[in-house]
Order: structure tokens, then sequence, then C-alpha cells
């Protein structure tokens, strides 16, 4: 009956089976779960469960699983292309973004190219420039960075694809020739209960046990093969290809992974080559920065040590310097001072340690004298209960001690327990002196220190502003110098015009015209010559007033009254001059064109005069410009020194309030061991009132303490003096300052190198123009190939579904002929 209820279970169960062998897998597993798979009605239902199935499933197999696996196919290859597509979406993006940053890279490095008002920038404009700069290389890196972790995904999933197809058992059987024989029974292990029904019913053949019984008892447990993971439609039936297509597409794959890693390779080396010239071109700017503030230091230099205000300069540095020794000379003070109350403390330490001692020899004599007392008392009492003993009790009595020596070694003890208190009252009031002048001597120092760096600040400002004061009196020279020169030059050409005016009078009556003429002409240039004689005292006079500038700034405007009184004067001299060429012309009217050429002369050198105001107001605007970014630097480069000398002395001053920290607690100690003391000497005082010999011991003890007060005054004048030393050798630290003005001129260079690096940035930018036609370039090659794989995919897919459509012939074949085994077998069985 059980063998029935299973067969007819199977029998449902695989009549059910044929449209939905998906949704009927957990079913199967469930019921093979519930069978007694230790007893032999097990082996036997599983049999039957295979030849019903075999039955029920071969008829419908070809349509269901032929229409899954072409779904599975479609989506897969719906999916690539839809990758295909969005890296070709991203490659077109990622293109636009960097040709985008190239422009504006282009444009900031047009931006950071000198023109002719590039030295108007200040040096907060410069950083600006520089950071935006950076930020926008930095942009570019990260982009390309991104492309090459793209291409590197994509490349390890083809290298992926590839290792699962070379792995995969189809190619396996390619390779041998031969196809997989997969043994597939159940075992007699009842806790194995996954099964795979998908892969209970392949066309391969099963291995079962030899010489099956069918009718009397059922075959016996065959070994059961666990099954592998389900792999691809083509690892699922066995195919025959022709070898030179296998090989085709595995040469193919092979080549575009080469091809993919080469081009990896190319993005890496590409990345770390604009790494490196980004840093250069970081160097470079600097470098050109410092050089630009070297070339312009050294100029000012060379300018102020040939005035008059090169002295003061001088003074100013040797204050800046004297003050910076004196602030090193307080450091030392206190440095001392510190060094002299750890002294201080240990010789407190030496003493208390002395205190002990005279304490514990103050006990062991108390102990003595009771010892003593105790001895005479029994001596006593055996004196008067035995005085046959008498003899050896007096000689025991004078081996010990007599009550005088006795009370001696106690005042003793008290005599140098006495002094050992003073000592400690005159060393505390000592370290509260040498606390209080600490305190006084910082104070000090620090509001010295404040005045100093504020007298340092000041000097630095008037050297910067007496630097510019100095450039501007060069750049107006030099104008008057040109001036100078294009006046020269039209006096030439108007002596060859006079000469080739002589050449043209050939008549004896124009020659007396021409002699009258020149006569005048003669005047005119005399007057000319005096005008010319006027304008270069002026020119001096100027260059005067122009020194002065640095000690008067109010007279610059009354500078500017007289040079327009002096453009009126010069303008009324026009006039007159005007006039007298109209009195000329009546005269003669070969010479009315000279005078009109000389009176545009006039006029030009009126609108080359106005010019030259116009630009000297110019001027004073880039110098007000100027100094505004050089006190900007200054400011800048006070800081940093300020803040690395209140780094230190904010050390020096953590390591100052961690020593009076543990000073205060060593006297809070010393206190509790005065009051200590005093105790102590109040009971000493109760029982001592009787001894007045201590006085005079006293005394004495007095007269030693004031004279180690006058040794400790011996070396409080040595420790000034070791002060005063240290005062002297701050003047030699000298030396560090001239190293830092090394280094300033150190980072001039960088900065020159800087500039340099800029300039080889601008080559570079077109070397990316370049890169980015390559890259174009390279997105249409992609582009290409992703169509050519599209192209073999399909090629592909035909060919598995004609290799499908075949395999399912031959399966019905090998079932027909399965089915006929079967009854003949069936029939043998029954005879």
């Amino acid at each position: 009956m059980k063998i029935f209820q299973t067969y007819r279970q199977v029998q449902l169960f695989s009549s059910s089976f044929s449209y939905f062998h998906l949704l009927c897998y957990q079913p199967f597993a469930d019921l093979l779960r519930g069978f007694p798979h230790r007893t032999v009605y097990n082996n036997y239902a599983t049999q039957q469960l295979i030849i019903l199935q075999r039955h029920y499933f071969c008829s419908f197999h070809f349509h269901i699983y032929y229409d899954f696996n072409l779904q599975d196919e479609l989506d897969n290859i719906k999916n690539l292309m839809r990758k295909f597509e969005n890296g070709r979406d991203y490659l077109v993006q990622r293109v636009d973004a960097l040709v985008a940053r190239e422009r504006d890279l282009v444009k900031e490095l047009s931006l950071q190219t000198h023109g002719p008002r590039s030295d108007k920038l200040t040096r907060n404009r410069q950083r600006q420039q520089l950071i935006t700069l950076n930020k926008a290389m930095q942009k570019r890196l990260e982009g390309i960075e991104s492309d090459c972790q793209r291409w590197r995904l994509e490349a390890q999933t083809a290298l992926t694809a590839l290792q699962q197809l070379t792995k995969s058992g189809w190619l396996k059987q390619w390779r041998t020739g031969v196809p997989e024989t997969k043994e597939l029974t159940l075992s007699r292990n009842p806790n194995r209960s996954d099964v795979n029904l998908c892969s209970v019913f392949p066309v391969k053949e099963h291995t079962f046990a030899p010489n099956v019984r069918r009718a009397v008892t059922p075959p016996p447990c065959v070994r059961y093969v666990r099954p592998s993971k389900r792999r691809s439609a083509s690892a699922d039936f066995t195919a025959k290809r022709s070898n030179t297509d296998e090989q085709i597409e595995l040469m193919h794959l092979r080549h575009i992974v080469h091809r993919l890693n080469l081009e990896l390779q190319c993005v890496q080396v590409e990345n770390a080559d604009y790494r490196s010239k980004l840093e250069q071109t970081k160097y470079t700017m600097l470098t050109s920065f410092n050089n630009h503030s070297r070339f312009s230091n050294n100029i000012f230099a060379f300018n102020v040590l040939g005035k008059e205000q090169s002295v003061d300069l001088i003074h100013l540095r040797q204050e800046r310097d004297s003050l910076r020794s004196l602030l090193d000379k307080f450091e030392r003070q206190l440095c001392d001072i510190q060094s002299n109350v750890r002294i201080l403390t240990n010789e407190r330490d030496l003493l208390s340690g002395q205190l002990h001692q005279a304490q514990h020899d103050l006990s062991t004599a108390r102990g003595q004298l009771a010892r003593i007392e105790k001895s005479q008392e029994r001596s006593r009492i055996s004196t008067h209960r035995s005085p046959v003993s008498q003899v050896p009790f007096e000689s025991r009595c004078e081996d010990q001690p007599s009550p005088n020596v006795s009370q001696a070694i106690v005042r003793r003890l008290e005599c140098e327990r006495d002094r050992l208190n003073d000592n400690l009252r005159q060393m505390t009031s000592e370290r509260d002196s040498l606390r209080d002048r600490l305190h006084d001597l910082t104070d000090k120092g620090l509001s010295e220190k404040a005045r100093l760096l504020q007298r340092i600040e000041d000097a630095e400002e008037e050297l910067h502003r007496q630097s510019k004061v100095h450039e501007t009196d060069v750049r107006y020279a030099s104008d008057l110098t040109h001036r100078i020169d294009l006046l020269e030059a039209e006096r030439r050409e108007l002596l060859d015009r006079i000469d080739h005016l002589s050449n043209y009078h050939a008549n004896d009556d124009q020659l007396t015209i021409t002699e009258r003429n020149l006569q005048t002409v003669q005047t005119r240039l005399n007057q000319v010559e005096q005008d010319y004689e006027k304008l270069r005292e002026e020119c001096i006079r100027l260059r005067r007033s122009l020194r002065q500038l640095d000690q008067e700034k109010d007279t610059v405007q009354a500078s500017l009254d007289e040079r327009t009184e002096r453009c009126v004067f010069l303008e009324r001299e026009l006039a007159k001059r005007e006039h007298q060429l109209h009195d000329y012309q009546k005269s003669s009217q070969t010479y009315e064109q000279r005078v009109l050429r000389l009176s545009e002369s006039a006029a030009q050198r009126d609108t080359d005069f106005v010019q030259m105001s116009e630009r000297v107001a110019v001027l004073e605007l880039e110098l007000k410009h100027m100094t505004d970014s050089r006190d900007s630097l200054s400011r800048e480069l006070e800081k940093t020194k300020q803040v690395d000398k209140q780094h230190e002395l904010r050390q020096r001053l953590d390591e100052s309030t961690a020593e009076l920290s543990q000073v205060r607690e060593m006297c809070t100690c010393l206190e509790q061991e005065r009051t200590d003391l005093l105790k102590q000497y109040r009971t000493l005082t109760v029982e001592l009132d009787e001894k007045t010999a201590i006085i005079g011991r006293l005394e004495n003890q007095l007269a030693d303490a004031q004279h180690c007060c006058s040794v400790r005054d011996c070396e409080l004048t040595s420790w000034r003096q070791q002060a005063e030393s240290a005062k002297k050798e701050l003047h030699d630290l000298q030396k560090p300052m001239n190293t830092l003005e090394s280094q300033c001129t150190l980072l001039t260079r960088t900065a020159a190198e800087s500039e340099e690096r800029v300039r080889r940035l601008q080559a570079e930018n077109e070397e990316v123009h370049r890169e980015l036609s390559e890259v174009r370039a390279l997105c249409d090659r992609l582009e290409r190939q992703s169509h050519t794989v599209q192209h073999q995919l399909t090629t592909g897919n035909l060919e598995t579904d004609q290799l499908r459509a075949q395999l399912t012939e031959t399966e019905r074949e090998l079932v027909n002929l399965r089915k006929q085994v079967g009854l003949t077998n069936e029939l043998s069985a029954c005879k």
C-alpha cells in the first residue's frame, strides 16, 4: 500500500509538471525530503519518479526550456546594449566636461600671464589665482582618475567573463572532445536534502547499479553526486561546435582585453604626467614670485645706500637688533632665576632631611634617658633590700652614663633643633623674596618685550615707506631723462631744416632776407636755449623736491600748485611766441610755414606736459597700491615671527608655571612641617623652661647664621655678574638674523622658478589639447568596437539557437530509444 500511495503521488505531481516546471521545483524537493530514505522503498520510489518525469517532461521540454533560455539570452543582450549605451553616454559627457575644464584652464593661464600692468597685482590676488588654478588642475586629475577606475572596472569585468568562459564545462568538453557523464542518484544519507531537479533530468545517461530488479526487490541505493550550480544555457546541453569558431572568438576576446589593458596603462601614465606637471608648475610659480621679490628688494637696497636716508635705516636696524638682544637677555635671566629656585629647593630638601635626622636623634636620646632613670630606680630598690649586693651595683652604675651627660646631649640636640628651625625660616623668607623678584622680572620682561616689538614694527614700516619713496624718485628721474632726450632730438631736427632753407635761397636779395631771418632765428634759438636751461634748472629743482618728499608729505600739494603756475607761465610765453610769429609773417611769407610748425611743436609740448602730469598721478596711484601690498606682506611676515616667538614664550611660561606649581606644593609641605615643628617646640619649651644655659649657644648660632647670610649675599652678587655676562652674550645672537635673511633670498629664487613653470604650463596646455583629440579618437574606436561586439553577439546567438534545435531533435531520438529498451527489458522480465 505504501508503494502504491507513493506511486500515485508521483503520477499526480508529474501530470501537473507539464507547463510549470520552474514553479514545481520546491514541491518535488519537499516530497523527496518526506520519503523514508533508509528504507528499500525509497530507491524504488525514486526510480519510478525518474521514469515518470522522463515520460511527461520530454514532451514539453523543448517548448518550455527553449522559451526560458531565449528570454534569458534576450535579457542579457538588452542589458549588454544598455551597458554599451551608458558607457557611450558617459564617455560623451566626460569629453564635454574635459573640454569645458580645458577652456577654464586656458582662461586662468591667460590671466596668469603677466601683461603690461601685471606688477599691480597684490599678493592676495596672486594667491587666489594660484588657488583657483590648483583647484582646476585637481578637478582635471580627479576626472582622469575616475575615467581610469571606470576603464579598470570594465577591463576586470571582461577578464572575469573570459575566465568564466575558459573555466566553464562546455569549453572543457570541446577541448577534450568527450561529453561529461553525470552520475546522479539518491544517497542513503537522510541529512542531505538539497536535490536539484533541474539536474535530475538531463539527457545524459544516468548510471545505476547493474542487474536492476523491478519485481521482487528494488535496486540498491546508488551513489549521489552533488550537482554544481546552474551554469549558462550552453552549459546545460552538450554541444559540438567547430574548433575554428571557438578559437576565433577566444582570440578576439583576448585581443580586446589586451587593448583595454594597454589603454589603462596609457591613462595611468598620463595621470602621473599630469601630477608631475602640476607639481612643477607650483614650484616654478613659487620660485618666480620669490625671484621677483628678491629683485625688487635688491634694487631697493642698492638705491637706498646712495641716499642720505641710509644712515637712518642703519640706525633703525641697529635699534631693532639691540631690542631683540635685550629680549633674549631677559629670557636668559628668567632661565637663571628658575635654575636658582631649583637649587634653593634642593637645599631646602637637604635641610628637611637633616631635621628628620635630628628628630630621630632626639627620640633615641629620650629613650636612653628613660632607660637610665629606670636603671637608677632599680638600683635604689636593690640597695634597700640587699646591702650585700652594693658593690656589684656600683660597678654596674659606673658602666651606665651619668644624668649630667644625658642632659648635655639633650641640650645639644635642642640647640641643633632651634638652629635648624631658624635656618628653615630664613630659607622660606628667601624663597618668598625670590618668588616676588621672579614675578616682577617676568612682568618687566613682558612689558619690555611688547614695547620692543612695537618699536621693531615701527622701524620696519618706516623702511617700507622709504623704499617706496625711493622707487617713485627713480621712476620720475627716468621720465625726465627721456623727456630731455626728446627735446634734444627736436632741436637737431630744427637745425637740419634751417640748413635746407638756406640752400634754397640762392639769390642776393633772398640772401639778405635769409640773413635777417637767420638773425631772427638765432635770436629765437638763443631764447629756446635759455628756455631749455630754465627747464633743466626746473628739473634739478624737481629732483631736489622729490628727495625731500619722504620728510615732507604735506609739500606735495604745494609742488602741484607750482607746476600749475609754471604751466600758465608757459602758456603765456606760447601766446607771446604766437604773436611774434604773426609779426614775422608780415615780414616774410616764406618763413610763415616755419613759424606754424614751431607753434604746432609748442602745442605738442603742452599736450605732452599735460600727459606727463596725468602719468604722474597714475604713478602715484600705483605707488599707493604697491605700498598697500608691501604693508600686507610685512604684516604677514611679522605675524609669522610673532607666532613663532609667542609659541616659544608660551612653552617657557608653561614650564615656569609647572615649576611654580611644584614650588607651591613644596611650600605647603614645608608649612605642614613647620606646624609640626611648632607643636614639638611647644612641648619642648614646657619641658625645658629651666634650661637657661641654651641662650649662650643660641647667640653663637645666630652669629653663624649671620655669617651664612653674608655668604648668600656674596653668591647673589656673583649671580648678578653672571646675568650681566649673559646680557653681553645676547649681542652675539645676530647670526640667526643673517641666516633668516639668507632664507628670504632663497624664497625669492623659488618665486623666479615658479614664473618659469607658469611659462611651461602654457606650453603644456597645447599638449593637453592634443591629448584631448587623441581621447576623442579613442572614444570613437571604443564605439566601433562595441558595434562589432554586438554584431558578434547576434551571430553567436543565432548559432546557439541552431545548435539547440539540433540538440532537441537528438534528445527526442534518445528518449524514443530508451523507451524501446525499457519495454524490451520489461517483456524479458515478465517472461
